[in-house]
């Protein structure tokens, strides 16, 4: 939500996080060769990732004051906000959204034809996710 914009006495159109339309966020990406070469470095990242997204959403001042110092982001109610939408859009086990995937690829399919027909099970491994899952590291993170 741009707070700036409303502050100006302009209205919120369409809140797209609010009306939950599926769209890819966050996206990890690298190539079959690191996946192959390097699992042990990909899993690694991954865990990473998970335990940041966990401390954000766990943390929210500690989160709102790092955001204020590498984002820079001043004013207080613009903080919160984003790290409202931040929460609000993340999934906290980094899961990509298939659906937002499969929207993203259709958009794509309409300037690139050779994307049209791909599903988003082409470009997505979730077999790291998965193995996190599996271990238990998800469940140590968020008792869940």
């Amino acid at each position: 939500m741009d707070i700036t914009a409303q502050k100006q006495g302009y209205p919120v159109l369409a809140d797209l996080a609010q009306l939950q339309i599926p769209y890819p966020q966050a996206v990890v990406e690298t190539t079959d060769r690191i996946v192959r070469d390097e699992p042990q470095l990909v899993k690694s990242y991954l865990k990473g990732l998970i335990a940041g997204i966990h401390y954000g959403v766990t943390n929210p001042e500690r989160t709102k004051a790092i955001l204020d110092k590498y984002v820079n982001i001043k004013n207080p109610e613009f903080l919160a906000a984003t790290y409202q939408d931040y929460v609000h859009i993340t999934d906290p086990k980094a899961y990509p959204n298939m659906e937002g995937i499969r929207f993203a690829l259709e958009e794509v399919a309409k300037r690139l034809p050779a994307a049209k027909g791909k599903k988003p099970e082409e470009f997505v491994n979730l077999r790291f996710l998965q193995e996190l899952e599996r271990e238990g590291f998800l469940k140590e993170l968020y008792g869940k």
